[in-house]
């Protein structure tokens, strides 16, 4: 690549934008640090999905590309292998950008929105949400939390 995606591109620490793929990956990963059981069968969806497409997508790529190559076409070689990577990049991007969405409006408040199989909110039969479930904290983490915050405070000496 001769050329850096417009979304690869972005990611001043300091300034938060939705058009950066460093911005909606940390979206992700920073709603996912506190209810990671949670939400990553959600985020291995759009991961996988993604994976899966740019994978698959590959033999045919290449033969295009190999045909350039051989041809001696480097400038239309350089222009796909540029047009690929702003694809995938805009498409990995615009996916975590949906998919920070999606887990923000899931678990909002500590509840958890209620999905179909197709990750769908289901509403009631008068097109209202129906009620989220309260799936609570990771035992494990919680009470780990307790004591790491308690200190010697609950000590029986």
């Amino acid at each position: 690549m001769t050329e850096v995606p417009a979304e690869l591109a972005k990611g001043d620490i300091n300034t938060l934008s939705l058009e950066s793929n460093f911005w909606v990956n940390n979206i992700v990963a920073n709603q996912a640090y506190n209810r990671y059981d949670l939400m990553i069968p959600d985020i291995r969806k759009v991961q996988n999905s993604l994976e899966n497409g740019f994978i698959g997508s590959r033999p045919e790529a290449e033969k295009k590309l190999v045909k350039s190559v051989e041809a001696g076409e480097m400038d239309a070689y350089r222009a796909a292998v540029n047009a690929e990577g702003a694809e995938v990049a805009a498409a990995a991007t615009e996916a975590y950008r949906n998919l920070a969405g999606y887990l923000f409006v899931k678990f909002m408040d500590g509840n958890r929105k209620k999905t179909d199989e197709n990750g769908n909110f289901i509403k009631s039969e008068y097109d209202m949400p129906v009620y989220p479930e309260f799936p609570g904290y990771n035992d494990k983490r919680y009470y780990e939390n307790i004591v790491k915050e308690a200190g010697d405070h609950f000590l029986v000496k």
